[in-house]
């Protein structure tokens, strides 16, 4: 069994680009395996759904 990678980008200050990181990083990973599966939690406005609909 192959073992699954998660990634958990996280800041307690606003602002800092944790949507670019996670953003960045689903891209790369779309185009290294093909698929990525991305979570948001954020309520605030840029949110990575807005980037990345289809996987987010």
């Amino acid at each position: 069994m192959l073992a699954t990678p998660v990634y958990i980008i996280c800041s307690p200050i606003p602002q800092v680009g944790k949507t670019l990181v996670s953003r960045l990083m689903s891209e790369f990973l779309l185009l290294k395996n093909g698929t990525a599966l991305s979570f948001d939690i954020n309520l605030k406005e840029p949110s990575l759904v807005d980037y990345l609909p289809n996987i987010t």
